[in-house]
């Protein structure tokens, strides 16, 4: 789990080694409708999340105290990877839902720019 966390990235940024906070422009203004925001947490087996310590297995309590923790980090973990598709979904549907008369203007506006 260590080693997913430490070696995903996006664009050269680690997203899940630490707390992150990601702010990504969808509008052309800078207003709350215009801008999300997501934060994805540190998935480190280790960190604070997840907090996965070693445990004994050696007996049956001991095993089912690990097996009690592990199903626990997979739950949040699921958590953390729903939270992510909802958004990735939130930005779907803000890019395809522009007004008709936006995306009209902006090809007009482009169109209007490019050299002849």
């Amino acid at each position: 789990i260590d080693r997913i966390a430490e070696f995903t990235t996006y664009n050269g940024i680690q997203l899940l080694d630490t707390d992150n906070e990601f702010t990504i422009q969808v509008g052309p203004s800078e207003t709350s409708n215009d801008v999300s925001r997501i934060v994805i947490g540190n998935m480190r087996a280790t960190g604070p999340q997840l907090n996965i310590s070693p445990a004994a297995i050696d007996t049956f309590p001991n095993a089912q105290k690990a097996n009690d923790l592990l199903e626990e980090a997979q739950l949040k973990v699921l958590s953390g990877r729903n939270r992510i598709a909802a958004f990735q979904n939130r930005l779907e549907l803000s890019v395809t839902t522009r007004p008709a008369s936006e995306c009209a203007c902006r090809t007009r506006k482009a169109a209007c720019a490019m050299p002849t």
